[in-house]
């Protein structure tokens, strides 16, 4: 057996050289997030949660919720304001659920592999999803990290459960983890696929299915369905059009490339390790004998997920974005984890593969630390609108000089949704008091009008007609996400002339006259 590894048959346990390394881990992975999220200011989606969060109670967020203003399960605002109100309401804070749910989803996978084949391969699983899109969400102010926490303890909980040794406290603990999962997004329904695919296999084989975790997946998913999903899934209808981000065909390789793309070079680097010891014919160190079935299935399930989620969205005309199906991760983390437990006796590859890692995140801290000093910022961009996000909370109107520095007292109608939410945030109180929104054929629209009311947020929105109809001279302010050109065919068409145009690091500012 080579070095590291973890014999099958004797159960792993944390030693506290294990535990030190873990801390060492731990304090690189929060360094490195602390930092990025002091750095990034909130965009779009994140707004939506800071501002519901304003909301003097709970009632008024689910009743905001309910009335759509947004479309997340209870528990994560419970979390976020549960964060602000032990922290404070900062960048970090904020975004401290994400942060520590990604953290958690780390060590569960470390666990999860370690309890078969020992602390090396238990760090290369854990440590994986470091690299891959699932980093970018530990320090957004969203539910898609949260979910990876629940993600990872569930797993943990349906491992131990199917040891035997206090099974029915761990099984507790798988179905809380779901019930968390489920009242966190809506997509975390998809976290039960793979252990109900494990069931119905052993149903298949005529072996016995583990009817407690079946009874925990119902008893979880059934009354989250008719408290929660039900009217969250009227107002979504209601709200948001059916053919708003239909999948396509080609979702699959754009997923492949966005959520495991970062992780190329540990990757490549596993299958170099991997050629490497097939030019020597010897025994592998644990067969796949060694392996739990129900395990290899679990984690295959993972994998699976994009495709079930793609089958789902087609169905139910809900959106497929790459950031809801970031539990697949789990899947491709098991498997390297376990594939690298297949060394050669006496091999160091694993042992090299996860110093490879450390290093990797110990590079990624020390970048991280050089742009934040120095003179240099990280470009970041947001990966599902590829809308760029301002890395500097100092100055978050930087990219927007023409409009921050407009002085001209004309009202200024922002084309994009995106934009406009931003500018109302961080923009100075004499632009934002002219600033409007009046794309009617945007998803956004209906979003901002109904924030306004019920998350009291004083948006100027209307219809581009009616906003023609009180204006003769304004500007329009066309951002980098994407101008509605029909708008400005629209203005043109309509008898406005063009008297200037300026342009930023953001987008252009447009002057019309009539």
């Amino acid at each position: 057996m080579a070095v590291g590894e973890q014999d099958p048959s004797s159960p792993f346990k944390l030693t506290r050289t294990h535990i030190a390394g873990m801390a060492l881990v731990s304090v690189i992975y929060f360094a490195d997030i602390f930092l990025k999220a002091s750095e990034k200011c909130y965009w779009y989606d994140e707004l939506f949660t800071v501002y519901l969060c304003r909301l003097p109670s709970f009632s008024n967020i689910w009743t905001a919720v309910l009335h759509g203003a947004d479309f997340n399960p209870p528990l994560f605002y419970l979390l976020t304001r549960g964060a602000q109100w032990l922290f404070g309401n900062g960048l970090i804070a904020t975004r401290l659920p994400s942060t520590v749910g990604v953290w958690v989803f780390g060590v569960c996978l470390f666990l999860f592999v370690a309890r078969r084949t020992g602390v090396v391969c238990g760090f290369i699983a854990g440590v994986f999803p470091f690299f891959t899109l699932a980093q970018y969400y530990a320090y957004e102010a969203r539910a898609h990290g949260i979910i990876l926490g629940w993600c990872g303890l569930a797993l943990l909980c349906w491992q131990r459960n199917a040891e035997g040794r206090a099974k029915y406290l761990w099984l507790a603990g798988f179905g809380l983890s779901l019930v968390g999962a489920l009242l966190t997004h809506v997509y975390g329904i998809y976290l039960l696929v793979p252990f109900a695919g494990v069931e119905f296999y052993s149903f298949l084989k005529r072996d016995r299915p583990n009817w407690g975790i079946i009874c925990a997946m119902l008893l979880a998913v059934v009354p989250v369905i008719a408290a929660v999903y039900l009217p969250l899934f009227r107002i979504y209808r209601a709200t948001v059009p059916t053919s708003f981000l239909v999948p396509n065909h080609e979702v699959f390789q754009s997923f492949l490339v966005a959520v495991f793309g970062p992780a190329i070079s540990v990757l490549l680097l596993s299958l170099v390790l991997f050629g490497l010891e097939g030019m020597r014919p010897a025994r592998f160190a644990i067969t796949m004998a060694n392996l739990s079935k129900r395990e290899m299935l679990v984690a295959a399930g993972f994998t699976f997920i994009p495709l079930l989620g793609f089958l789902g969205s087609r169905v139910s005309h809900g959106p497929f974005l790459d950031r809801y199906f970031l539990s697949s991760i789990a899947g491709l983390a098991i498997f390297l984890g376990f594939a690298n437990s297949h060394r050669q006796p006496g091999s160091r590859s694993a042992q090299a593969l996860a110093a490879c890692m450390l290093l990797f995140m110990i590079g990624d801290l020390g970048a991280t630390i050089y742009l934040v000093t120095g003179s240099h910022r990280i470009l970041l961009i947001e990966p599902s609108s590829k809308l760029v996000v301002v890395t500097t909370p100092s100055d978050p109107m930087q990219m927007y000089q023409t409009v921050s520095l407009n002085h001209s007292g004309l009202d200024i109608l922002v084309l994009p949704s995106l934009d406009y939410f931003y500018f109302f945030e961080y923009a100075p109180p004499s632009v934002v008091s002219r600033l409007y929104f009046a794309t009617a054929s945007d998803v956004g629209f209906g979003l901002y009008e109904k924030l306004a009311r019920w998350g009291h947020v004083d948006f100027k929105t209307t219809t581009f007609r009616s906003f023609l109809a009180m204006h003769k001279n304004f500007l329009v302010y066309a951002g980098g996400s994407g101008a509605d050109l029909d708008a400005m065919q629209a203005i043109a068409s309509d008898g406005y002339r063009l008297t200037s145009a300026q342009g930023d690091a953001g987008g252009i500012m447009y002057e019309y006259a009539k």
